[in-house]
């Protein structure tokens, strides 16, 4: 697997008549018969941007240079991501008595709402003051 920077290099020698610029190249789109340079082009620690500015898709772009679109961006590193652990479940009623929806309080601070079903929605709860 090549990291973002090695895609970023193999996107730029892809490409025609690309030119530096302060935030990263412009350059001949592939995805279509471009005279004038339109596509611009940057990258950082997340991404490779790439945007044809007479209107290209994304997606048309990729094809073109013969990559894939999970090449213009990071693996995702999931260990980042922390578990959320229930601390508290508050249980709320309809006028007539009948459970209608827990709302769940997770660590790290977090609210979500829960009908009786399992779905994790609001969807159809009709709400009591």
């Amino acid at each position: 697997m090549n990291t973002l920077d090695e895609n970023w290099n193999l996107f730029c020698s892809k490409l025609e008549q690309a030119k530096p610029t302060s935030n990263g190249i412009i350059a001949r789109c592939p995805a279509h018969d471009d005279v004038k340079p339109s596509l611009t082009a940057s990258c950082n620690s997340e991404k490779i941007l790439a945007k044809c500015q007479t209107g290209c898709s994304f997606e048309s772009i990729v094809t073109a240079v013969g990559m894939n679109q999970s090449q213009f961006f990071a693996p995702s590193n999931n260990s980042k991501t922390t578990k959320m652990k229930e601390v508290c479940r508050y249980r709320y009623k309809n006028k007539d008595g009948k459970h209608t929806v827990d709302v769940v309080r997770f660590e790290p601070k977090d609210f979500r709402p829960q009908i009786p079903d399992g779905k994790w929605t609001l969807e159809g709860v009709v709400r009591v003051p």
